[in-house]
């Protein structure tokens, strides 16, 4: 992988964490994830 996609995954994960602290599996969590999981895939493709 690409050592700028690392570090944009790395953002991602340290973002989801403090986010899935925050909300606690609520709603705007799992909407979240799915937003943030197409984006990891797009990120793939650099």
């Amino acid at each position: 992988m690409h050592p700028a996609c690392l570090r944009i995954a790395g953002m991602c994960l340290g973002m989801q964490t403090q986010l899935q602290m925050n909300l606690m599996l609520s709603d705007d969590f799992v909407l979240y994830s799915v937003l943030n999981a197409r984006e990891t895939s797009a990120a793939q493709f650099f």
